[in-house]
């Protein structure tokens, strides 16, 4: 997989600089949070979360059961880290086909496995944190998924829908 830096450098310098604009031209709280809203809760995303939501329910459920069940043989890290990679194959398949309805492939794989590989390091750093806070070893997952959940259908969105126009939707009848 090739690396572009100077695109990635780009990209965060468009999104930086539109992001302040944006707040520069919006003055007023009220509007800002009107505008947000309506920018970012489409109806296509409302339902987009609603069934990311219902993947993710399943998704974790996965997770946590899989880590259940190493706990009683392996480190918590090493168990977590087992349930997240067994829960990371479903999510990819049923993200891509049931959430945002696109087709999965190689390129998409990639870039989700790069949001998954932030998230992971996201998930290990909030669950070894709850543990050295002395939360059991068997509870300390749920604040984790509370945290990571919403930064986590960013990192999909943006690796499953990335250039979603130039692209056939997986309903059309393309025989697929």
């Amino acid at each position: 997989m090739y690396f572009n830096l100077k695109k990635l450098i780009v990209i965060v310098d468009r999104f930086f600089h539109s992001t302040i604009n944006f707040i520069y031209l919006c003055t007023d709280k009220e509007t800002l949070l009107k505008l947000f809203l309506m920018e970012f809760f489409t109806k296509e995303r409302f339902f987009q979360l609603f069934r990311f939501g219902i993947v993710g329910v399943i998704a974790t459920v996965i997770h946590y059961g899989v880590y259940w069940v190493f706990l009683k043989w392996l480190n918590p890290t090493y168990a977590y880290s087992i349930g997240y990679a067994v829960s990371f194959v479903f999510n990819f398949f049923l993200s891509s086909f049931f959430t945002f309805k696109i087709r999965p492939d190689i390129k998409k794989g990639y870039r989700f496995a790069l949001s998954h590989g932030i998230n992971y390091l996201l998930h290990i750093s909030f669950l070894n944190m709850f543990l050295y806070l002395g939360i059991p070893k068997a509870f300390a997952p749920f604040p984790v998924f509370v945290l990571v959940v919403p930064i986590n259908f960013i990192l999909v969105h943006t690796a499953l829908t990335h250039n979603k126009k130039n692209e056939k939707n997986i309903n059309s009848d393309s025989g697929f």
